[in-house]
């Protein structure tokens, strides 16, 4: 029955072995009983990107910064897709305005550093098949609010910054919380429905989050972050998210919701079986 402060972070955690399961335990407990945390994440006008400053920025975000790979520090554009990524993240924003076309975007004063005849990952390779991928409709104010508070006391485990989400009863996957809160909140940018594509039961394969149910690369405005998961020892401890209830560890997913509304909000109310 340790009782353990929040502000001790996560980090006594990856010493379970020689201090008792207990530990981990107690914060889990302590981290649900602290404050939570919200921000809301404001939309972007989208269009023409190659005179889209706001769109350019994020992509730029998402590119890599490795000097022994060059290439992957700039924006590419292929077929109506304006692409950055730095091989552990994906964005790929969609415009018609640039179907047909094929190059590195960027400063030009930059792009000489990587020659003419340089070449961008094949990323269409990486992208699932959306007939493989399942989907599913998340909220995704409240999925990001839980990854703030994780970093805000440093409720997550060791440098990988691991926690894991439960997607369905098949699939649970573990990720690094700073990636994941930028690729969500990119998302949340582009629109208000947010969707998660995922391989079912797969561990190691990416997840897409967009815009739309039915997402496909070759769909109009099929903008979309590819985000990929992390390997996890033991999920036993590290915090968890699960997404079909909406909530973390046992019970919260009423308080969550209702702290969550807003005035005016309106709520579906599912019936089904009283007994179950």
């Amino acid at each position: 029955n340790l009782n353990m402060p929040i502000t001790y972070g996560f980090t006594p955690l990856t010493e379970t072995e020689y201090l008792g399961s207990g530990l981990v335990e107690a914060y889990k407990k302590e981290f649900k009983n602290a404050p939570d945390v919200s921000k809301k994440v404001i939309k972007i006008k989208t269009g023409n990107f190659t005179s889209n400053i706001i769109e350019q920025k994020l992509s730029k975000d998402f590119a890599g910064n490795d000097d022994l790979r060059p290439n992957m520090k700039f924006t590419y554009i292929d077929d109506g897709y304006a692409v950055s990524t730095d091989a552990h993240k994906l964005l790929g924003i969609y415009d018609k305005s640039l179907l047909g076309k094929e190059e590195f975007f960027g400063d030009k004063d930059e792009l000489w550093r990587i020659g003419e005849y340089a070449k961008y990952p094949k990323w269409r390779q990486v992208v699932p098949s959306p007939y493989q991928l399942k989907t599913k409709k998340i909220n995704a104010q409240l999925l990001y609010n839980f990854l703030l508070k994780l970093i805000k006391y440093k409720a997550t485990s060791g440098y990988s910054y691991g926690m894991v989400l439960k997607i369905d009863n098949e699939t649970t996957l573990g990720f690094n919380t700073r990636l994941l809160i930028q690729s969500l909140a990119t998302s949340m940018k582009f629109g208000d429905d947010v969707y998660i594509h995922y391989l079912e039961g797969v561990k190691g394969r990416p997840v897409l989050f967009t815009n739309i149910k039915d997402w496909d690369l070759g769909k109009p405005n099929s903008t979309f972050v590819l985000t990929m998961p992390i390997m996890v020892d033991d999920i036993f401890n590290y915090i968890l998210y699960d997404l079909n209830t909406e909530s973390y560890e046992k019970g919260g997913e009423v308080k969550q919701t209702i702290d969550a509304l807003k005035k005016g909000d309106e709520l579906t109310i599912k019936f089904g079986s009283s007994v179950s």
